[in-house]
This record gives structure tokens, sequence and C-alpha cells, in this order.
């Protein structure tokens, strides 16, 4: 290890410990947590395709396309936002 740079140590060992924990990210099964999130996205994607045609937005096949596609990006709190959003519009309606 090199003694005149002491912090280059402590670097190297963060990297080496991160290295190590990134593969545990994979090894586990499904946590409940995520099935959860997972049985939202599929209630929310429900809950757009019938609210999207309602709307007086120009039919546009690439705006839906382009909602569809991010779905999967949002969290746990977002999806929560968006399916009090769709409500809010629903009652609007």
């Amino acid at each position: 290890m090199a003694v005149s740079y002491p912090s280059l140590n402590l670097a190297q060992s963060v990297m080496l410990y991160a290295w190590e924990l990134s593969g545990l990210a994979g090894a586990g099964t499904d946590s409940p947590a995520e099935e959860t999130e997972a049985a939202g996205l599929g209630a929310l994607r429900t809950r757009l395709e019938t609210l999207l045609p309602k709307l007086d937005a120009p039919a546009d096949e690439k705006l839906s396309q382009w909602v569809f596609e991010r779905l999967p990006l949002l969290s746990e709190r977002d999806i929560g936002f968006v399916h009090t959003l769709c409500g809010n519009i629903e009652r609007k309606l």
C-alpha cells in the first residue's frame, strides 16, 4: 500500500467494498415491496389505458407510447402520486 498517499488506500478500500456489495444487489429474490410496486404499476398502466383516450388531447400515439415507456422508471412514491392525479382527473371528467 502507498504510505505516502493514505487517502488512496482509503479510496481503494471503499471501491473494493462497494464492488463486493454490488454483487449482492441481484442475489436476492423479489421482496414484498417490489411485488407491491409491480402491482401498483400494473394498476396504473390499466388506469392510464382507460383515462388517456377520454382526455381532449390530440390522438397522438407517440405521447401514449412515451408515457407507457417511462412508467417502469417511477418510484413507489411517484406511482402513488400519479394514481392520485388520475383520480383527480377522473372526478373532473
